[in-house]
């Protein structure tokens, strides 16, 4: 399973675990040891988390194995098997060279791990994300000082006639009765200063005007465009922007989504060595204490 896959696959997951009798998991990891954090039999259970944990957190998982048992028959499970590869988005990837020889022997292709990849977030990532995509709805429209950005005063004579001229080709655009029927109008393309300056004021002048940005291939400038909406057309806009805003942020969760519906699911996990994948799996999904 690659990013390309990704969505379709983790669908399926979420749709066959409810009736998993248990699941086993496996990884592939860069590297399983460092310098140090050898394992001795006179470990106390705290001196060995330790030394895993700095593992775990300190290298990263190449692919993530999960297998689906449902029962069949009394003798017989049907057995849904996924290979994830997972590549992190940004960050330090470290990796030790026994791995690599033994991953290069297994077949591994490292260029679909690379270049295919899913990404993935840990929890505290997970929550910044959200509230990104999903800011908090303010009762009341903030005003520039209440967020503690200045309101746009423009000095720059050619802005001013730019802006000038937006703002009255949208006034009569209004009122032209001949353009009733149009329903959005581009009023320019420009950086994001002026689209600022504009939504400043056009926020304040018409407040029952919808106005969006609209990117273009030239870099750092968008298109500012006007919508002339019914009632009925904002919110089935809203709706569609509400939708639009949970698939983005489904597919930015990347390989924490399999994790939250394994961990929701409470099925038995079964595995080789399973402590170190799950700790390996905390680390990049979750968040690992201390």
């Amino acid at each position: 399973v690659t990013k390309k896959n990704f969505d379709e696959i983790a669908d399926e997951i979420e749709r066959l675990l409810p009736s998993a009798e248990f699941v086993a998991i496996d990884e592939e990891m860069t590297g399983i040891s460092l310098p140090g954090c050898e394992e001795q039999v006179a470990d106390l259970p705290a001196a060995r988390y330790g030394k895993m944990r700095k593992v775990a957190t300190n290298y990263n998982i190449i692919q993530f194995g999960v297998a689906l048992f449902t029962k069949d028959t009394d003798k017989k499970y049907i057995v849904h098997v996924f290979n994830f590869y997972a590549f992190p988005e940004k960050g330090f990837v470290n990796m030790e060279a026994g791995s690599v020889h033994f991953n290069s022997r297994n077949g591994m292709d490292w260029n679909k791990w690379i270049l295919g990849g899913i990404p993935y977030v840990d929890k505290e990532s997970a929550e910044k994300l959200r509230q990104s995509i999903f800011p908090a709805p303010e009762t009341v429209q903030p005003q520039p000082q209440q967020t503690g950005k200045q309101r746009i005063v423009l000095s720059n004579p050619q802005d001013i006639e730019t802006t000038t001229k937006a703002v009255e080709s949208l006034k009569g655009w209004l009122l032209d009765e001949g353009r009733k029927e149009e329903k959005e109008l581009e009023l320019l393309t420009t950086n994001s200063y002026l689209r600022r300056f504009l939504y400043e004021h056009l926020r304040e002048s018409m407040p029952d005007l919808v106005l969006e940005s609209r990117p273009t291939k030239a870099r750092g400038l968008s298109t500012m465009v006007a919508l002339r909406l019914t009632n009925t057309e904002k919110l089935e806009r809203e709706a569609k922007l509400q939708k639009e805003k949970e698939t983005e942020f489904r597919s930015k969760l990347g390989l924490r989504r399999i994790f939250l519906a394994l961990a929701a699911a409470r099925k038995t996990l079964v595995g080789h060595a399973l402590l170190f994948d799950l700790l390996f799996a905390f680390s990049h999904f979750e968040g690992l204490p201390e």
